[in-house]
């Protein structure tokens, strides 16, 4: 099991293995781990990506995903990987609730030819033990490995202060639409989360 998780925000206090450099209460983005060494290669925010050992790494905000509590949650894909997603839920043996049945927005739209899907739950449970969850979550490494371009972000609403980002907008931005401050905002088409 891993203590952190790709795309989870982390405050780094210790030195990098490549670089070197010394890092004090700074903010980083988990990105990978390295097993053989049990290193996480973090993205460090206006710093150098580099590698760091678990001690040297805290979490910014205790992971609460129980029932109880309630998320905004934005997905935007290509809509090729929205087939990669339920070939997964359909794998699954213990079916929860079809949690794309209870989305608040569910929008098609298409730039230069190519179809996109863009999802909003506003205000939902987002437990981890949901097949759609597990699926979306289990989907997006194969997405990014296929350069399938998405953008998933899941913010706490009787939490705040819980923050996920994950996303592979690099090699196309029409999936870059989501930007957070305090509230999701949807970029391209306008109006708060």
């Amino acid at each position: 099991m891993n203590k952190y998780k790709k795309g989870e925000l982390v405050i780094v206090n210790g030195k990098g293995k490549n670089f070197g450099e010394q890092n004090t209460n700074v903010l980083g983005i988990i990105k990978e781990k390295d097993y053989y060494f049990n290193t996480y290669l973090v993205e460090i925010l206006f710093g150098k990506d580099d590698w760091f050992k678990e001690k040297d790494l805290t979490r910014t905000f205790e992971k609460k995903n129980r029932k109880i509590d309630k998320y905004k949650v934005g997905l935007a894909l290509e809509i090729k990987g929205l087939n990669v997603i339920k070939q997964i839920m359909q794998k699954k043996d213990e079916k929860t609730i079809n949690l794309f049945l209870q989305a608040d927005l569910f929008q098609k739209f298409t730039v230069d030819d190519k179809q996109y899907l863009f999802i909003v739950w506003s205000k939902t449970y987002w437990p981890e033990t949901n097949y759609t969850v597990q699926a979306i979550e289990e989907a997006l490494p194969i997405l990014k490995k296929a350069n399938i371009p998405y953008q998933y972000i899941v913010v706490g609403i009787t939490n705040p202060q819980y923050i996920k980002i994950d996303e592979f907008v690099k090699n196309d931005e029409n999936v870059d639409i989501l930007e957070i401050s305090t509230k999701i905002k949807i970029k391209k088409f306008g109006g708060i989360i």
